[in-house]
């Protein structure tokens, strides 16, 4: 259910790619109640799908400059992320054509936060009817945690448990499994920064999709 594979990233990259991500601030966009209290406890670079999603939008509204902006910035990690995953699966692997490309969650805001919402990433199969879950997984990359670290809190079960995140690691599980993110805390001039996305299996292009 789990996958994961240390130093994906050299710690020289991983630092780059975190000061690109805070130099790109003005294109964040910030979500709110997803916490008891509608606490905004990130932003996002990039449009995930499922938080368009959540506020009734649809693929058309994604805003194709920032896509645009992320590849100028982040191709070289994209590409390497995509030839992870066609060497785990043995199939070709690309960035989905239609979609959105991986994007990163940021917390910026001082303080103790604790998401409510567990999820599953099994909506794709509303857009792509060549789809198959069984091929869908998600994956992240942590780019920075505060002192107290970053983790993945999931149901195994209908129990709680918690996966602990590794800076510059590879990161993967099924995309069936409810998840959210860990509890955390950030002090002042801390962030928690991930990069995330997701694949799956095109049976008519033979090809892994990836999204954000």
């Amino acid at each position: 259910m789990f996958y994961f594979e240390k130093d994906f990233i050299t710690e020289e990259e991983r630092l780059a790619v975190k000061q690109k991500v805070l130099d790109l601030k003005e294109y964040w966009d910030n979500y709110e109640n997803i916490t008891p209290n509608g606490a905004n406890i990130y932003s996002c670079l990039g449009n995930a799908l499922y938080l368009m999603e959540t506020q009734n939008q649809l693929p058309d509204a994604i805003q194709w400059y920032r896509q645009q902006i992320l590849i100028d910035n982040f191709n070289w990690l994209y590409q390497r992320i995509c030839s992870k995953i066609a060497d785990m699966t043995m199939n070709n692997t690309e960035l989905h054509p239609n979609l959105t490309v991986p994007g990163f969650h940021i917390g910026s805001v001082p303080g103790s936060y604790q998401v409510y919402r567990y999820h599953n990433d099994m909506s794709i199969l509303s857009y792509d009817p060549y789809g198959n879950m069984e091929t869908n997984y998600s994956v992240l990359i942590p780019i920075e945690a505060p002192a107290t670290g970053a983790c993945l809190e999931y149901l195994e079960n209908n129990e709680h448990k918690k996966w602990n995140y590794e800076l510059g690691a590879f990161h993967q599980w099924k995309a069936t499994v409810d998840h959210k993110i860990g509890a955390f805390e950030l002090a002042e001039g801390e962030h928690r920064i991930t990069l995330q996305c997701h694949y799956y299996f095109n049976r008519k292009e033979s090809c892994n999709y990836v999204y954000f």
